[in-house]
């Protein structure tokens, strides 16, 4: 039997200014530099219609569906593109976003729909209730609903006197459209759309690290606005 294959798509985002300390740094206006490579492993969530060819037996015409590997088989995987995603939210639409059993890094996304901007993942960690992030974003444009991308998360936020990140547990990730939004104040009126644009990844980092110096409007105000899923493994 021959079905049109489906490829896991591994995209990976070069480093974005991981700490924006003062009010002042201005952010890059295009921080990533995208490249892309075909995986190894290919999974196809189901035969698409009209796969299926006449066997050689008498029982006439066959579908065979794959299945995911067993390192992602404990999650939902769409197998038509347009239902059976495992989550939905009103900024990502339907998706379905997986930890890999293989290592905790190991994330896999399907979106049913893109919204025309990369989608950013940045790696954080819940402990008694605080949400801190613990590497840099990693951004892919999944266009594709048929597609099961992969993303490798890095554990790699620069360490703070005793504060060594990488030892800590990628519990979750931030998700957001990397796009540009209006950020109610403190952000806005130094930040706004017309002359200063600020993108949700870097309005998450920089809300992120003024909370650890004590000042929670940032991270107040960016909740707000709710450019962002915190999607929980």
């Amino acid at each position: 039997m021959y079905y049109q294959k489906l490829f896991l798509t591994l995209l990976l985002a070069s480093i974005l200014p991981g700490c924006l300390n003062t009010r002042n740094q201005r952010v890059k206006a295009n921080p990533f530099d995208l490249s892309a490579f075909t995986s190894d492993s290919p999974y196809k969530p189901n035969p698409l219609p009209g796969d299926e060819v006449p066997s050689s037996t008498t029982t006439g015409s066959t579908t065979t569906p794959t299945t995911p590997p067993s390192h992602i088989a404990h999650c939902t995987w769409s197998q038509n593109g347009t239902s059976g995603f495992e989550f939905s939210s009103n900024h990502l639409g339907s998706y379905t976003l997986c930890q890999s059993t293989n290592g905790e890094t190991e994330l896999f996304f399907q979106l049913k729909t893109n919204p025309g901007y990369n989608i950013c993942f940045i790696p954080v960690n819940e402990s008694e209730g605080h949400v801190i992030y613990i590497g840099e974003p990693r951004c892919l444009f999944a266009n594709d609903p048929m597609t099961v991308y992969k993303i490798i998360m890095l554990k790699n936020r620069p360490s703070t006197g005793y504060n060594t990140y990488s030892a800590l547990a990628l519990t979750g990730v931030m998700v957001m459209q990397d796009r540009s939004y209006e950020f109610p104040y403190p952000y806005y009126p130094y930040y706004n759309i017309s002359y200063n644009p600020l993108k949700a990844p870097d309005a998450y980092l920089l809300c992120a690290n003024w909370y650890q110096a004590g000042d929670a409007r940032y991270c107040q105000s960016f909740n707000s606005a709710g450019h962002y899923v915190y999607h929980k493994f």
